[in-house]
């Protein structure tokens, strides 16, 4: 079996373009060819409405790859039954920002407190203020 990671973008026809940017879809493909593996992943990924930007990674991998409570492993077992699996990772339009805020009671000394939050999709496109939550 094949697992393979893949950078698409959707296409205008898709219901989310403009709404999500660059995603990977992460493809376990149960074919004895690698190229075979390549364009069954390519051809389903075309045929949700997305654009292949690059396929990333090809590696091959069996049962022992997985341990039994990996986070993976559900569709590498799936893939032994339908011989194709795709998982897409949607990622936003929009950047995505990390902030993170310290304060505290003297310069030098240990934060007395911390926030910490990620900001992401349209509300980075718009007047956003953090303070206002």
């Amino acid at each position: 079996m094949y697992v393979l990671t893949i950078l698409a973008n959707t296409t205008p026809e898709h219901p989310d373009h403009g709404k999500v940017g660059e995603s990977f879809v992460a493809c376990w493909i149960d074919r004895e060819d690698e190229q075979e593996a390549i364009r069954i992943a390519s051809d389903m990924i075309v045929s949700d409405g997305w654009e292949v930007v690059r396929v990333d990674e090809v590696s091959t991998v069996t049962e022992s790859d997985y341990e039994e409570d990996h986070e993976y492993r559900q569709y590498y077992e799936q893939a032994l039954t339908d011989k194709e699996v795709l998982v897409f990772h949607v990622c936003p339009v929009f950047p995505v920002y990390y902030l993170s805020l310290e304060v505290a009671p003297s310069a030098g000394s240990e934060p007395a407190f911390e926030a910490r939050a990620w900001v992401c999709s349209e509300v980075v496109a718009e007047d956003y203020d953090p303070m206002e939550l």
